[in-house]
């Protein structure tokens, strides 16, 4: 069962982390591919997010300006596409997705590292004029509070609405992928890696 087969492993990283023998097993090299792979599928997936067709539809009425923004309706594309690339590429032995499942704490604390840094950016960003629509919920006086809820309303980069996009094309998609290809390992279900 499952539990069998994960409890081992828990024992086993809970003992190296109360000895102190994870931080020397750590590699700094690993991390750093894990990074870039983290960057690089944010990057793919805005790429997609711009380049595929999708319907525009405005949304709410902001109520400080009374004015909507567009947003472009095509993450189903994204997945999709995403999904057969990264079929197609390991496939044909360009990737190798065991990697992900290999040196899934590094994925973990590589993703944690790019979230914190766009959080704070973006908090930082907030600050830069007056006319920032900050956002109700992130505007209570603390600044670790108001980091994590996002501060501006709607902080853009041209046509991409930052918040909106980190958590619904990144977060969603690449958990899914990875859960499925994890899934897939602990049960045994054959690959060609």
């Amino acid at each position: 069962s499952l539990t069998k087969k994960l409890l081992p492993a828990a024992t086993e990283l809970y003992s190296s982390v109360a000895s102190g023998s994870a931080a020397s097993a750590f590699s700094m090299q690993t991390f750093q591919t894990a990074l870039a792979v983290v960057v690089g599928w944010f990057m793919t997936c805005l790429g997609l997010h711009l380049l595929l067709p999708g319907i525009r539809k405005e949304g709410t009425v902001i109520a400080k300006t009374e004015k909507r923004l567009k947003y472009k309706l095509n993450a189903f594309r994204v997945m999709v596409v995403s999904l057969l690339a990264l079929a197609y590429a390991e496939y044909t032995s360009l990737i190798q997705l065991s990697w992900c499942y290999d040196n899934a704490i590094y994925l973990l604390t590589a993703s944690l590292t790019f979230s914190l840094v766009l959080s704070l950016a973006l908090y930082v960003a907030s600050f830069r004029s007056t006319r920032v629509v900050v956002a109700e919920g992130g505007n209570s006086g603390s600044p670790v509070y108001d980091m994590f809820m996002g501060r501006e309303l709607n902080p853009r980069l041209g046509p991409i609405d930052l918040k909106v996009d980190a958590q619904t094309l990144v977060c969603l998609l690449a958990s899914t992928i990875f859960l499925i290809y994890t899934t897939m390992l602990t049960f045994g279900v054959e690959t060609d890696v």
